[in-house]
């Protein structure tokens, strides 16, 4: 079984001729973290070779395994991952520069989870608290909306079912140019441009007149934010 409901019961089966002892036993974990004996969430020691036994799994959402250890805290094997919430996916793509649409699809048993939770945006590599925007799903109409990237670059939308618990991820990057013209009009002087590789409310982009000769970035004419 690879999907459950938190605080479910769900029978476990196993199977060990070749080294079994009394004093071997099942632990549940969360899965994708260091397999650290010490942080199990529950378990029971094994009665004899083969069986199957019962065991209550967590009232969290997230994803957990169930694994198989000797007296000595050696692990012998594990299960497969167990997610418990719901099982979805997502899709990113740029409709216009800066703009990523998200697209979340439901599988067909996870229907009613529609509209609960939330997606965030975030650069590449950050942790789950370190969003620069989200949406929540309640707010949305057929499970698609936008996002405003802030510049070019590697970023990953997240979904959360509750708090932070992770329940799909997709990436994307964003690439353009920067664009900057510069026109004259009788004694004025007009500047077209599209910044897309910087911020302009986080990273201080400012644009700068200067001399064609000037080689000093310090040496402007004139300067706007």
């Amino acid at each position: 079984k690879d999907n459950c409901a938190p605080g479910e019961t769900i029978d476990i089966s196993w199977e060990n001729e070749a080294s079994y002892s009394s004093s071997d036993w099942i632990a549940v974990y969360r899965a994708k973290v260091n397999r650290v004996v010490s942080k199990y969430i529950s378990y029971q020691y094994v009665p004899r070779q083969q069986g199957t036994m019962a065991f209550k799994m967590p009232s969290k959402y997230g994803f957990f395994e169930f694994r198989y250890l000797d007296g000595n805290k050696n692990m012998i094997g594990s299960s497969p991952v167990i997610t418990q919430g719901p099982i979805v996916s997502l899709a990113a793509t740029e409709t216009k520069p800066l703009t990523i649409q998200v697209s979340i699809n439901y599988s067909s048993s996870n229907k009613a989870f529609e509209g609960i939770g939330w997606i965030g945006l975030f650069e590449k590599g950050r942790v789950n608290k370190e969003y620069i925007s989200y949406q929540k799903l309640a707010s949305i109409d057929n499970n698609s909306f936008e996002f405003k990237a802030p510049k070019t670059g590697d970023y990953t939308v997240r979904y959360f079912h509750e708090q932070y618990y992770e329940g799909a991820s997709c990436e994307i990057m964003i690439a353009h140019k920067d664009i900057l013209n510069l026109t004259a009009k009788k004694s004025t002087l007009i500047v077209e441009y599209e910044i897309n590789s910087k911020d302009p409310e986080s990273d201080y982009t400012w644009i700068g007149l200067y001399r064609t000769e000037e080689t000093e970035g310090r040496n402007w004419r004139r300067s706007k934010w």
